[in-house]
């Protein structure tokens, strides 16, 4: 190829080198992180909170996403606070 031509196919490689970043590299705008205070405790997975109320799993992810056991979710799994979990069970016994 002569120098300075240019082809389609050069072109398609140079905007998916500019498009891909190394493994690690944040891309984009980060995300905000708001840093709890207080916190102490451990928080529940959902198979523990199942255990628990003697439920399966599904339930368990019923329950939260109908709003009725507050949760958090810390990256992609959902945590149960033990104070949310006493809460709901006062209110509404086993679901």
């Amino acid at each position: 190829m002569k120098q300075g031509v240019s082809s389609p196919w050069r072109e398609v490689m140079d905007v998916r080198r500019a498009r891909t970043a190394p493994r690690g590299t944040p891309v984009g705008p980060s995300p905000a992180v708001a840093v709890v205070q207080g916190g102490g405790g451990w928080m529940l997975t959902v198979p523990e909170v199942a255990e628990e109320l003697q439920v399966c799993r599904a339930v368990v992810y019923r329950v939260v996403a109908r709003g009725e056991l507050p949760a958090t979710r810390v990256s992609n799994a959902i945590r149960v606070r033990r104070e949310d979990l006493e809460a709901f069970v006062g209110r509404r016994g086993r679901p």
